[in-house]
């Protein structure tokens, strides 16, 4: 229990050796400032300077994106996660915003949420939010401006590799007609001559050099066509070929020209090799064709090629150019070659790059049923519309979706890739994107001087419990209601992030609209008629503290931190259109009482004078032996001062000085349903900023002695009230100097605001012992375990104990 002593038994008993209580109290009439109690946390102090603040003041301003030209005024809200994705998000503040009226405010934000997330809501309804880190005390928030990104690309992306188109109109290449009319004969023909081919020819197998071949007629082949070096075979327009096979088809820089209305028919496989050329204006068909070693096939804009197997590029800087229509079953790039599609490519299951230096461009169609890159491929361009039907598997890999470009899949898996896109470019999953891990230089980035929009259904994490599974940043826009939250994990990392101006939206108010084109799907809006917010409007926040108080300053007590608890919630106030508020509202609960004297409390609002207060209205438990002025402040005082209650055990309903919520089992406990809610509404004489009334400013304290000069405790650093006691600053294990207010000799407190509701310990057990972690934030100055209120010993809180 808690006794009183006077100076004389004080110390006869510290003489003695015995131990007492933190919570034996200090006749003033036996005062001796001089005596000093036991340190409470042992022979630990707290380093100079530790504010034992739980929270940081941030300096917000809010400039919005006004295409309104002024008319109307913005909504303004900040919360401590994403409101979008997370159903937990809390309020923290809000307020107004248009052309030439930014929103700036003074917010205090929990030492232990690493961001916030903004959210400007037009006039419209439409709204978008940026995520800003709270790490310096200083935010500025502009959506008017283009965000600052690595790298602008311009509208077009330089292409990767450079690739000659042959003339379509070039005769040499593709002849309407044989300039020869001698007829090939396979047993008799010269080098660097020149043969007209026609319907009796049944085999080509060419050992001379530069011969060229002109096909007049439809033949069937009995085997496949070998060339040798610089020979050319030209299938003149509306002629068919058909072979069983071409893959051992020649030497070097040989070509075979398909013409107009042609057909090359290969039953079985087509290998191009050694600077082997191919081009086609007409139809080509075969099984598998495979181009390497800088061969090159070139499908013009009235080509056609189906392959009912696989189309691959392999090593040696193979190149297909398509500017007309490829269908095949998969198509793989690999090694050093390269494909660019111009019209129109559909492949009925697998896309692949499995290499590192090989490139996949496309600026007309690319339809696919999957599509697979890995191998460090940093060469993926897409500058109009990919259709991924169901699968687009990433690994360390970099696509570019370029200006105006659109990619579609019903899947995403992303494991540490890079996704660049340009003004207006579009990226949608249909269904699900999964994401593994991302280091901060990779993820989605916006790069262009126009937004670029990312719409996701869903997304997940492979590992949930992992940080770095993604990151959003640049000029970009991401649409998605169904997304891990990116909140710290145990080690402080966070999961994801949104940096370098990249917003949020929902999917019912996405702002960005982007036009359908050629090559993009395109996204519509859907904005209201817009509307001017109603004023005043009331804002009610979802913040909620609770404040522990010792009450036995200024000599230590026993820090089990419960000898008044009170919860603050429910702040609400009327807020007009040029952010400030002449009505306030906030409850207060008296949650515990571990004194054994009688206990007052009010608040002080330090940046409110008295005089500012027109009236204070209680809804129950008013206080009834305090000195008030006919506005309901306290009398006497400078600044407003509003009591809170007169008698803490008396508020609980209990008319003996017993402990209250603090021991275990104890017939003075009360239970949650009953204890008592203290709602107040200030109303002031003018408007003034509603950040008057954050925590920052509101200074809770208790009273532990009602004399004439009274005792005042406050939460360290803050200022007394000017009835407090003053003298009694430095005497004892009291610290205070100068405007250094309660603070300990040791740098230790009197009180603890939690940024939280809190479980507080029980009777006489020590903070530091219940909450582990609590003792290495004190003394490396509140640096290390910011969250250690929410570390606890399960039997030594009163909320895990009550019976």
């Amino acid at each position: 229990m808690k006794i009183n002593f006077r100076e004389s038994l004080a110390a006869t008993l510290i003489v003695s050796g015995v131990v007492f209580s933190s919570c034996v109290d200090s006749d003033k009439n036996f005062y001796d400032p001089n005596y000093r109690a036991q340190n409470p946390m042992g022979n630990i102090s707290a380093p100079n300077g530790f504010d034992w603040l739980l929270f940081s003041s941030i300096n917000l301003n809010v400039k919005v994106n006004d295409t309104f030209n002024g008319q109307y005024h913005y909504t303004v809200e900040v919360f401590d996660n994403n409101p979008v994705i997370s159903p937990d998000a809390t309020l923290l503040t809000k307020g107004f915003a248009k052309l030439g009226q930014d929103f700036t405010t003074e917010l205090p934000v929990s030492n232990s949420i690493p961001m916030l997330y903004i959210r400007q809501i037009a006039p419209d309804g439409l709204a978008s939010i940026r995520a800003y880190s709270t790490e310096n005390g200083v935010v500025n928030c502009d959506f008017s401006t283009p965000v600052t990104t690595q790298t602008t690309r311009s509208m077009s992306t330089r292409a990767f590799t450079t690739m000659t188109t042959p003339d379509s109109e070039d005769k040499s290449i593709f002849p309407e007609v044989s300039p020869t009319n001698e007829i090939f004969d396979q047993n008799n023909f010269k080098a660097n001559g020149s043969y007209k081919v026609t319907a009796k020819t049944t085999k080509i197998n060419i050992w001379a050099s530069g011969v060229s071949l002109y096909v007049t007629e439809n033949i069937t082949l009995s085997e496949e066509t070998y060339l040798a070096a610089n020979c050319k075979l030209f299938i003149l327009p509306n002629v068919t070929v058909t072979m069983p096979q071409s893959k051992n088809n020649g030497q070097i820089n040989c070509l075979i020209s398909v013409g107009k209305g042609a057909t090359l028919k290969i039953e079985n496989d087509m290998q191009l090799d050694n600077n082997y050329k191919l081009y086609n204006q007409g139809t080509l068909t075969a099984r598998n064709v495979t181009y390497t070693n800088s061969s090159f096939i070139y499908n013009g804009e009235k080509g056609i090629i189906n392959i009912s197997g696989k189309l691959t590029g392999t090593n040696g800087n193979s190149n297909m150019l398509n500017e007309g229509e490829v269908t095949a079953t998969d198509i793989a790039v690999t090694g050093d070659s390269h494909i660019k599609n111009i019209n129109k490519v559909t492949v009925a299951q697998l896309t692949s790059l499995n290499c590192k230096n090989g490139s996949w461009e496309n600026e007309g169609e690319w339809t696919t049923t999957n599509m697979h890159i890995e191998g460090w491929n940093d060469y993926s361009l897409n500058k109009c519309k990919l259709i991924i039907n169901q699968l687009l598997d990433l690994h360390e890999a970099k696509i570019i979706n370029d200006a105006g470009a659109f990619i579609k899949t019903s899947r995403l898996y992303m494991d540490n890739t890079l996704i660049e896109m340009g003004a207006k470019a579009m990226f949608t999953v249909e269904e699900q994107a999964e994401f593994r891990y991302h280091t901060k230089n990779r993820g989605f980035k916006g790069t262009g001087n126009e937004k670029a929009l990312l719409k996701m259904k869903k997304a997940v994490a492979t590992n949930p419990d992992n940080n770095d599974m993604i990151h959003y940043s640049g000029n970009l826009q991401i649409v998605c209601d169904d997304h891990p939250d990116s909140k710290r994990d145990q080690w402080g990392n966070i999961r994801w992030t949104m940096t370098g101006g990249a917003e949020w939206a929902s999917e019912s108010t996405n702002p960005v609209e982007i036009a359908k084109s050629e090559c993009s799907e395109g996204s519509v809006t859907n904005p209201l008629p817009p509307t001017e917010p109603e004023f005043p409007t009331i804002i009610e926040t979802a913040n909620k503290y609770t404040l522990l108080f010792e009450d036995q300053w200024p000599l230590y007590g026993d820090y089990d931190m419960n000898d008044i608890v009170i919860q603050l919630k429910g702040l609400k106030y009327e807020l007009d259109s040029k952010n400030k508020t002449n009505k306030v509202t906030f409850t207060v609960t008296l949650r515990a009482v571990g004194a054994t004297k009688a206990i007052a409390a009010a608040v002080m609002l330090d940046k409110v004078p008295a005089s500012s207060i027109n009236s204070i209205a209680y809804k129950a438990h008013k206080p009834t032996t305090f000195n008030l002025q006919n506005s309901g402040v306290e009398a006497g005082q400078s600044q407003a001062v509003i009591p809170l209650f007169d008698d803490a055990h008396k508020l609980m309903g209990k008319n003996t000085r017993e402990f209250i919520n603090t021991q275990s089992g104890s017939d003075n406990n009360v239970s949650n349903s009953d204890l008592p809610e203290i709602e107040i509404t200030v109303n002031l004489t003018n408007s003034i900023e509603e950040s008057a009334f954050n925590i920052n400013n509101m200074n809770f304290f208790i009273i532990t002695d009602r004399a004439q000069q009274r005792k005042e405790i406050h939460m360290p650093g803050r200022q007394p009230s000017d009835l407090a006691n003053t003298q009694l600053f430095g005497g004892n294990d009291d610290g205070s100097t100068g405007t250094k207010y309660y603070i300990s000799k040791e740098n230790l407190a009197w009180g603890i605001i939690i940024p939280q509701s809190f479980k507080w310990p029980l009777e006489y057990r020590n903070i530091k012992d219940v909450y582990k972690e609590f003792e290495s934030w004190v003394t490396s100055g509140g640096t290390e375990n910011p969250k250690w209120y929410t570390t606890f010993d399960n039997n030594g809180t009163f909320q895990n104990n009550k019976n």
